[in-house]
């Protein structure tokens, strides 16, 4: 049975929503004509949401102890440093890992290396970096800052998928404002730097089937 309170809603809805209406179609048009428009509403919220990821994570980067850091991790990658070989040695974990250990003392090799020092002394340089107070939260930093990747993955993933904006963004906050993947982001170990590397996965398989070429 049709009721007044139906027919009050609905003839709200057609006034929001009406498109012949000659404001919303100037509306359209105006929006149309300004492309940085869209794209500042399509990257904002985006950045915003990293850059409160990210700032959170490093804040609270100092916590303490993780009991696979130090044996697989940061170790393995001093050894690498001190003897030149560019193997960890220990592979429980995959590899990719240590190079981002590695991240924080490239700055100084590079340094040393354009000063014209022997590889003796740019191992050395590094070493004092690598074992200097603070390493390890700047490795942790490192480890947050590529986490944060899967965001943009999971965002740019939806809009490949030609979801709204809106919902790209619920999307990539599901994960972005997740307190156990923040939490574990802060660690420099495997498990949000391989949710990175599967979100990134993802976009190229929607990618494929957006346009049915590789990525």
């Amino acid at each position: 049975m049709f009721s007044p309170l139906e027919g009050w809603y609905a003839g709200l809805m057609a006034e929001i929503v009406a498109p012949s209406r000659p404001g919303f179609q100037a509306s359209i048009a105006w929006f149309r004509a300004l492309p940085w428009l869209s794209w500042l509403l399509t990257v904002l919220p985006l950045v915003v949401l990293i850059a409160l990821f990210q700032v959170t994570g490093i804040r609270g980067v100092d916590f303490g102890w993780h009991w696979d850091e130090a044996d697989w991790h940061i170790d393995p990658a001093r050894e690498m440093v001190r003897s030149g070989i560019f193997l960890p040695h220990k592979y429980i974990y995959p590899g990719f890992d240590k190079l981002l250990v590695l991240v924080p003392c490239i700055p100084v090799g590079i340094a040393a290396f354009l000063s014209g020092a022997k590889p003796s002394v740019i191992q050395a340089a590094m070493l004092a970096k690598f074992n200097s107070a603070g390493y390890l939260l700047s490795v942790r930093t490192v480890f947050i800052v590529v986490s944060s990747l899967a965001i943009l993955w999971v965002y740019c993933t939806a809009l490949a998928l030609r979801y709204r904006r809106w919902e790209a963004f619920v999307a990539a906050a599901s994960l972005g404002l997740s307190w156990q993947f923040a939490y574990h982001a802060r660690w420099a170990v495997t498990d949000c730097i391989l949710v990175q590397f599967m979100a990134q996965t993802l976009f190229a398989l929607a990618m494929f089937h957006r346009t049915q070429k590789p990525v």
